[in-house]
C-alpha cells in the first residue's frame, strides 16, 4: 500500500485501513518479500505501546541514551528543530548532478526511512549488538540475538537481493568468513550502509547524499577486502553469482503489482523494458536461472531481480527485485 500523500498524524487510520486480513498477499510464513510499509506498521506499534510519538519515542528510548543528534530526511511533524538533510540524483552525463527535494518518504513513512544518521551514529547504533560496554545496554540480550537469527529459512520463496536472510529487522550477509548483519537503504538521492560483526566488533558504515551511493559503497567494500577485511554483501547492482545472458523468457512480459506498487514489462524497440504508468523507466536484461537486470534509462542505475515460474506448470506468476515480491496480474 502506497502511504504517500497521507496526513502526518493518520498513521493509526493508514493502519485501520490497509493492515487487515483483505490486505494480506500471501500466507504468513510461507514467502518474504520485504516490506519498507511494515515498518510503518511498527512505527505505529511503537507509539500504541510508549504512547509517544514515534519521533519522541526514538529520541527518547534510543537517540539520546546513545548520544545521538539525529537528523532527519523528512520534515519531523510536531518537531520544528530537527535538521533536515537532502539528496541528489546523479544522471548518466556525470556533469548532471540535480538536487532531489524528496518525496519517497513522508512524514507518515518516517519509521521506514525518516532518520538520517551520520556513519559515526550508525557505527553507534551497531555497538548495540556489541557488548564492548561502550554503549549502555538499552535491550535485552535475547532479543538482540533474536534480531540476529534468520527468521526466513525454510520459506518457499526466499530473499534475492538485498540480503542472504533476514533477521528481525535486520539482513544476514555470508560470506567466506563470520556472518555479517546490517542493512541498506536509499530514498530521495541518498544511501546509508551498515555492516557489523559481533565476534571479531568490526562496525563498517558509509552514509551518502547522491543516487550513486551503492557504487561507491561496493568501491568501500573492494577496497577493505584487499586489505584483508572481508565484509559480507549482496551487491544490489550485480547478481550473486556468474551468470551467462539469455533471451527473456517467453511468458514473463505482463503486469506485476505489489499494493501501490504496479508496473509492467513489455517488449518495446526490439528490448524489454520496465514501464512504470505506460512510460519506459528501465530496459530488462535476462540471464539463465530466470534472473535478470533493470537499467534505469535516466541514471544508468541497475538494479537485480529473478522471475518465479510456478513448480508444476512453468508459468511465471512471480517476480522479485531486491527482495521485493510482485504479482502477476495481466
Amino acid at each position: 500500500s502506497d502511504v504517500a500523500g497521507h496526513d502526518v498524524r493518520s498513521r493509526a487510520r493508514w493502519v485501520a485501513a490497509h493492515c487487515g486480513t483483505t490486505n494480506v498477499l500471501f500466507e504468513p510464513g510461507t514467502m518474504f518479500s520485504y516490506s519498507g510499509d511494515g515498518y510503518v506498521l511498527l512505527g505505529h506499534l511503537v507509539e500504541t505501546i510508549t504512547r509517544m510519538d514515534w519521533w519522541e519515542a526514538v529520541d527518547s528510548l534510543l537517540n539520546r541514551p546513545l548520544g545521538i543528534a539525529a537528523a532527519s530526511v523528512v520534515d519531523g511533524g510536531t518537531r520544528r528543530d530537527v535538521r533536515l538533510v537532502s539528496g541528489h540524483a546523479v544522471r548518466s552525463d556525470p556533469r548532471a548532478v540535480v538536487p532531489l527535494g524528496g518525496g519517497t518518504v513522508t512524514p507518515l513513512s518516517a519509521p521506514e526511512g525518516g532518520l538520517g544518521l551520520s556513519a559515526a551514529d550508525l557505527v553507534t547504533f551497531a555497538r548495540l549488538h556489541l557488548d564492548d560496554g561502550v554503549v549502555p545496554r538499552l535491550l535485552n540480550p535475547r532479543l538482540l540475538e533474536a534480531m540476529r537469527r534468520d527468521h526466513t529459512a525454510g520459506l518457499t520463496v526466499r530473499p534475492f537481493g538485498m540480503a542472504d536472510a533476514w533477521g528481525l529487522g535486520w539482513g544476514l550477509f555470508h560470506g567466506p568468513g563470520p556472518e555479517w548483519y546490517g542493512h541498506d537503504g536509499a530514498a530521495d538521492g541518498m544511501s546509508c550502509h551498515l555492516r557489523f560483526d559481533p565476534t571479531s566488533g568490526v562496525v563498517v558504515a558509509m552514509t551518502t547524499n547522491a543516487t550513486t551511493g551503492y557504487l561507491a559503497w561496493e568501491d568501500v567494500l573492494a577496497g577493505l577486502a584487499s586489505h584483508g577485511l572481508d565484509v559480507a554483501n549482496r551487491s544490489g547492482t550485480r547478481l550473486p553469482a556468474a551468470a551467462t545472458e539469455v533471451p527473456t523468457p517467453v511468458g514473463c512480459a505482463g503486469t506485476y503489482a505489489n499494493g501501490g506498487l504496479r508496473f509492467t514489462i513489455a517488449e518495446r524497440d526490439g528490448e524489454f523494458q520496465l514501464l512504470v504508468n505506460g512510460h519506459p523507466h528501465s530496459r530488462l536484461t535476462s540471464y539463465d536461472g530466470h534472473r535478470f537486470t533493470l537499467t534505469a534509462m535516466d541514471s544508468g542505475a541497475v538494479q537485480t531481480g529473478r522471475f518465479l515460474p510456478d513448480p508444476g506448470t512453468g508459468r511465471v506468476r512471480l517476480a522479485q527485485c531486491l527482495d521485493r515480491l510482485v504479482f502477476r496480474r495481466e
